[in-house]
């Protein structure tokens, strides 16, 4: 066979994927919401495993394009361009050879443009229309192709929902939005900021590589103090105020918070010298997982969010103890709620 034939047997089956992924997302999600948290890490490990899966597709590919396979049959004549309905002003500078969808990073930035003009959020079918509009003269004919897998579903338009993962884990978009509502976060808008700066210099539109840390200036802490941690923390700054790690839901931000209940199941968390914090990570039942608020700590630095940690002192007031860096983490033998047998993650911050 023909790069012409194989090629698109491997887009075949990675758009394919690309359909699975979002679904295995939101029936995680839903049982994280109903506090289903066996069954909601079993669906996180499947999506973990059918993103593994799909990158050993993308490396076949690339393998398969070295080799440089000779011709076996005659080249296809290239489709006739359909002509746009609606012509508007160009928010990307380059546009893929016509045969070739548009690439699902080409996307964000006007996903991120269409809800800040929005106001920062929309119901995805709202964000779709709009998107038609301002991509009428960026979209190839291939992008209006429907998938092979799906007669029903465009292809840009299912690319636009595979697009929303990196920006949330950008911290672009809000993680805790309603349910197919998309909604732009002040790191965001920051990036739309920072785009609009490269686009004057450089001559081309694009979102910066990490999110802004413009929203520093915003945090009131001061270490040693005292905060309550609903009025004064999650009020403001949004987060989960029952979770010991607690992702800002607005700003690129990581709440820690460390408390004397840990010391049941057997936790050392504490300082280990003037600069260095040992903290235990997420999970009451069970060996714990990089998923959730660990993976969070994990990746901040990835994806250029900070962890900020506190100490409990009496009910519901917290010690700010500054901001910190994951430096590494060991996995150690402890024990559970219920005094079970497991194994724990404990970190180790560096203060900054």
């Amino acid at each position: 066979m023909i790069n012409k034939e194989v090629i698109p047997a491997f887009d075949m089956l990675l758009e394919e994927l690309e359909t699975i992924i979002p679904v295995l997302n939101d029936q995680g999600k839903n049982l994280m919401d109903k506090m289903k948290y066996p069954e909601a890490r079993a669906v996180i490990a499947k999506a973990e495993a059918v993103m593994a899966f799909q990158d050993k597709v993308r490396s076949l590919k690339n393998e398969w394009l070295t080799l440089e396979v000779p011709p076996t049959k005659p080249p296809i004549p290239p489709k006739a361009k359909k002509q746009t309905k609606k012509k508007v002003t160009r928010v990307l500078t380059t546009v893929l050879e016509v045969g070739k969808r548009t690439k699902n990073e080409d996307l964000r930035l006007p996903i991120l443009q269409s809800l800040a003009g929005a106001g920062g959020k929309m119901r995805f079918q709202d964000l779709i229309a709009d998107l038609e509009v301002r991509l009428a003269n960026i979209l190839t004919v291939d992008d209006w192709d429907p998938l092979p897998s799906n007669s029903k579903v465009i292809r840009w338009k299912n690319n636009v929902g595979w697009a929303k993962k990196p920006l949330l884990d950008a911290g672009y978009l809000s993680s805790i939005a309603p349910r197919g509502t998309w909604e732009i976060t002040p790191a965001g808008r920051a990036a739309l900021d920072e785009s609009k700066k490269l686009i004057n210099e450089q001559g081309q539109l694009y979102l910066p590589s990490e999110p802004s840390n413009k929203q520093q200036d915003l945090l009131p802490f001061e270490v040693g103090k005292i905060y309550h941690r609903l009025d004064e923390i999650h009020k403001t700054y949004g987060g989960n105020p029952q979770a010991g790690i607690a992702p800002s839901s607005k700003y690129p931000y990581i709440f820690l918070f460390n408390t004397p209940s840990g010391k049941e199941a057997g936790y050392q968390d504490g300082w280990v010298d003037q600069d260095t914090y040992y903290y235990t990570g997420q999970g009451q039942k069970g060996d714990m997982q990089f998923v959730l608020g660990n993976k969070a700590i994990l990746n901040h630095q990835a994806v250029g969010e900070e962890l900020h940690l506190f100490k409990k002192i009496n009910n519901g007031n917290y010690e700010y103890l500054g901001q910190f860096k994951y430096q590494s983490h060991e996995i150690l033998d402890g024990f559970d709620f219920d005094h079970q047998p497991r194994k724990i993650i404990r970190f180790t911050l560096k203060k900054l």
